[in-house]
C-alpha cells in the first residue's frame, strides 16, 4: 500500500491546523501532474487553468476527508479527474487547441490531445492514468462496451497517426516515458488561494451571522419564558383560592 512520507503527513497534518504554507508547499508539489492531466483531459488551455484552479480550492475544501491510507498525490488526482469529467458534462465539449499549440514536446502526447472529446479522455484515463476500463465506464456514466469502443477508436487513430507505433502495447511502452512537465503560465496557487481566503472571510461573516442570530433567538425565548411565569404569578394572585 502506498502511502506518504513523514514530511507530506506533516505538510497535511499542518495545513489541517490552518496553516497555510504548508498547503501551498502541497499544491507547490502537485501543481504540474494536476494542469497537465487538466490540459490532456480537456486539451484546452484556458479550460485546464480554470479547473486546475477549482481542483485546488476543492482540495482546500475537502482536506480534512483525507485517509491516511490514501497519498494526496493519488488523493488530488481523483478531485482533478472528477472536477474534469463534471465541467466536460456541463460544457459539452471547450474547443480543443490545436495540437501543434500544446506545450508537450512528445508528438505522441499530441496525437492523443488531438483526438475527439470521448475518445482522449477514455485514452488519458487508461494509458497516462491507468484506469481499467470497468473504472472509465463507471466514472463517464457508460457501457464498459462504449467505453473499450471509444479506447479501441482512440488506439486505432493513433497508431495511423504516428509511423512508429504498430499496436496498443507500444502506445503504453511510449506512455510511459512522457514525462509529466507541462507547466501552467499564469500563478494558479496564488489565484486559488484568493479564492480560498475570501471563501474564509464569506464563511467567517456567515458564522458571526448565525451566532448573532441564535443569541438573539435564545434571549427572544428566554425574555418570553419570563413573561409566561410572570402573566403565571399574576393570575394567582387575582384568582381566589379554591375553597376545599
Amino acid at each position: 500500500m502506498n502511502q506518504d512520507n513523514k514530511f507530506i503527513r506533516s505538510l497535511i497534518q499542518s495545513s489541517l491546523r490552518g496553516n497555510n504554507s504548508a498547503l501551498e508547499q502541497l499544491f507547490s508539489m502537485n501543481l504540474n501532474k494536476v494542469y497537465t492531466l487538466t490540459l490532456r483531459l480537456t486539451s484546452n488551455f484556458s479550460s485546464a487553468e480554470k479547473l486546475t484552479e477549482e481542483v485546488l480550492v476543492e482540495a482546500w475544501k475537502q482536506i480534512k476527508y483525507l485517509r491516511e491510507d490514501a497519498t494526496f498525490s493519488s488523493w488530488i488526482t481523483g478531485i482533478t479527474v472528477y472536477q474534469c469529467l463534471k465541467y466536460l458534462r456541463e460544457n459539452d465539449n471547450p474547443k480543443p487547441q490545436q495540437a501543434s499549440q500544446l506545450p508537450s514536446k512528445d508528438h505522441l502526447e499530441k496525437v492523443i490531445l488531438d483526438l475527439p472529446k470521448n475518445e482522449r479522455i477514455v485514452m488519458v484515463l487508461h494509458y497516462f492514468e491507468k484506469y481499467t476500463i470497468d473504472e472509465i465506464s463507471d466514472l463517464l456514466a457508460v457501457s464498459g462496451s462504449d467505453a473499450k469502443m471509444y479506447l479501441e477508436e482512440g488506439e486505432k487513430k493513433v497508431i495511423t497517426r504516428s509511423p512508429d507505433l504498430s499496436d496498443a502495447k507500444n502506445i503504453s511502452e511510449e506512455i510511459n516515458r512522457i514525462r509529466v512537465d507541462m507547466k501552467p503560465e499564469n500563478d494558479l496557487i496564488n489565484q486559488a488561494f484568493v479564492t480560498i481566503y475570501k471563501t474564509k472571510s464569506e464563511d467567517e461573516v456567515k458564522d458571526q451571522f448565525l451566532k448573532e442570530k441564535q443569541s438573539s433567538e435564545d434571549s427572544t425565548t428566554e425574555e418570553q419564558e419570563k413573561s409566561k411565569k410572570g402573566i403565571g404569578g399574576l393570575f394567582k394572585k387575582i384568582l381566589p383560592k379554591s375553597k376545599k
